[in-house]
Formats: C-alpha cells, structure tokens, sequence
C-alpha cells in the first residue's frame, strides 16, 4: 500500500484467485482504481453497494470509506491501482474528476479491447526498472484514462438505496453542518423508527462498520479534509469536524492515521507545494 512517505506516488497490482472473503473496512489519502478481468465481488464504497464483474471499472475517491468482499477461494482476477492526485499532471485532473463522477463502470467487448493492451503497458512499465519509468508510467496512466473517459457508453450503476445507506449520508451531512452532537445511536435509530440494538446491528450488517465506529471514521476523514483546504487550527478544525476534545481528536486521530494532526498537516501542505506551478 502506498504511504505518505512514498517516493513515488503510483503502485499498480494484478491480484488473482484473492484467498481472503472480504477486506475491511478502510479509507486512505489517496485514489483506487479496480479493473476486474474476471470473477465478480461486491464493493461498498461510502453510502452504496455494488456488483461488479468481468470489465467493471471501480473509482474510489480519497478518504472514502469502502471495502470489498467475494466468495471466499473463487476464480477472480483483477487491476488495483492506487494513486496521490499529485501524481497526475494539470490536463489530467478533469479527466479524472469526470471519472469520479460515476464509480462503477461496465465496459463493452469493443471497449475492453482498447483499454486492456494500454492497462497492460502501464503494468510491465511500472514493474520494470528501466530508464525513463516514471514518464512513461504517467503517460501510460493518463492514456488509460483519456480511454475510459472517451466511450459514451458507459453504463453507471448507482443501487438502490437502503435505510442504512441513507443512515450513512445522514451522518456525513450532519458532521459536515456541524450538528454531530445529534449523532447518537438513539437519535439516529429513532429516526428510522428502531429500537437501538435493532438499528445497531442492521447497521453493522449492512454497512460493515459499527455505527460508532462509522461516525469517527467519517468525522476524521471531514478533519482531513479541512486540514487540506483551509488554514484553521487543529483546536477549530476538531470542533468543526464533531469532537468536543481537541486532545482526543489528535489522540484518535494519531490511533487511525499513525500520525499526529500537525504531522498531517504539515505533509499535506508540502505535497501541494510540490504540485504548485
């Protein structure tokens, strides 16, 4: 996986035959990109569920909460590409943010073949130690993406929204309008008309995340976001982000991204320096 400290802010791996059920429920500084060439599994990213198949393309956007799960020894094979958006130069940025506009793609027979021999460059050229690899690695990247972006005929599949699904978004709003002190499990498991322990295990069955768990998740993945676009201190931003302790933010927050606040900001604000002009 990458790191903060990668030297290079690019990996690409080709998983076959995956032994593990299931991954858990995790979020990162940075983009994931799956492209299945068989098998199928279900993907949870944020508040929807998935399918996906042979030829499904799956964008997961920073700092979202996602996992993934398939049957347990099955015949899968996929792409797993994960990326900084430093990595990516000007004139790809739109091109990724129109592919971020719609996270789970099928692609044709006739698609499939012009991305697949592209996917297959990127990945030798990114496990080769040849001359020229980075170059050639981003121009293979934003090739792949220009690719994607290109065919009209992407069919999106955006699920149907379950009470739980909708319980996520809730939670999201709140935090981001600042009323997360209604997020308690009673509040939230009356207004979907349960009782607490009803609503707490759907939750969790559902979404794969205990409910606490899942509001402090995504209230340190909002303080990420705040520490990244604004220049607050890490007292206002903990409050901002739902947590009454600015010393028991920075301690949860160190706990789930094994760097303080500070240190993050401090990262955060070098690598958008290197990117300026």
């Amino acid at each position: 996986m990458l790191t903060y400290q990668s030297s290079f802010p690019f990996e690409l791996l080709q998983i076959e035959n995956q032994k593990n059920a299931a991954s858990s429920n995790h979020f990162h500084p940075y983009y994931e990109l799956v492209y299945v060439k068989k098998g199928s599994f279900c993907y949870f990213i944020a508040d929807k569920t998935y399918t996906v198949s042979a030829r499904s393309v799956v964008l997961v956007p920073k700092d979202v909460i996602h996992k993934a799960s398939f049957e347990q020894n099955s015949d899968n094979a996929y792409y797993l590409i994960h990326f900084f958006e430093e990595f990516l130069t000007p004139d790809t940025l739109p091109v990724l943010h129109k592919l971020f506009a719609g996270r789970h793609v099928v692609l044709s027979e006739e698609e499939q073949n012009a991305v697949l021999p592209v996917l297959t460059k990127l990945f030798v050229a990114f496990h080769r130690n040849e001359e020229y690899r980075e170059p050639l690695i981003k121009a293979y990247f934003c090739e792949f993406m220009v690719i994607l972006t290109r065919f009209s005929r992407f069919r999106h599949h955006n699920g149907e929204r379950s009470l739980m699904e909708d319980a996520a978004i809730y939670i999201n709003h709140c935090i981001k309008s600042q009323t997360a002190y209604q997020l308690t499990l009673e509040n939230v498991a009356k207004r979907y008309y349960m009782n607490s322990s009803a609503f707490s295990k759907k939750f969790k069955k559902e979404i794969g995340i205990g409910f606490k768990e899942y509001v402090v998740s995504a209230k340190i993945i909002y303080s990420k976001k705040l520490m990244e676009t604004t220049t607050d201190s890490i007292t206002k931003i903990a409050f901002l982000s739902g947590f009454e302790d600015s010393n028991y933010f920075s301690t949860v927050f160190k706990k789930m991204e094994s760097i303080s606040p500070s240190e993050y900001i401090k990262m955060t604000r070098s690598r958008l320096k290197r990117t300026l002009p």
